[in-house]
């Protein structure tokens, strides 16, 4: 599936970077007080993640989640986001 990953040396590179611009991005719409579209971003970002070969998997979904439990809600209401999303219930728009 991700061929890429073997043929290119930088890939943990490119990865870290891309969501290093993702969430500095997102960081900017928080401060420009868009509270919906960042939110829906942050949990984007962390499900995306997810399917990404990437050492710091783990890392970068934590950072994404931990910025909607400190910018938004408390980390349970996360947690049962995720699930409801999971389970078909919930879709993100994007």
């Amino acid at each position: 599936m991700f061929l890429m990953t073997l043929q290119d040396e930088m890939w943990e590179k490119k990865v870290a970077k891309i969501f290093q611009f993702c969430h500095s991005t997102i960081n900017a719409l928080v401060k420009a007080e868009m509270s919906e579209l960042p939110l829906r971003l942050y949990l984007q970002g962390a499900l995306a993640i997810d399917g990404i070969p990437y050492e710091e998997q783990e890392t970068v979904a934590y950072e994404f989640l931990s910025q909607v439990n400190k910018q938004f809600y408390p980390l349970h209401v996360v947690h049962w986001l995720l699930l409801l999303h999971h389970a078909g219930f919930l879709l993100v728009r994007g």
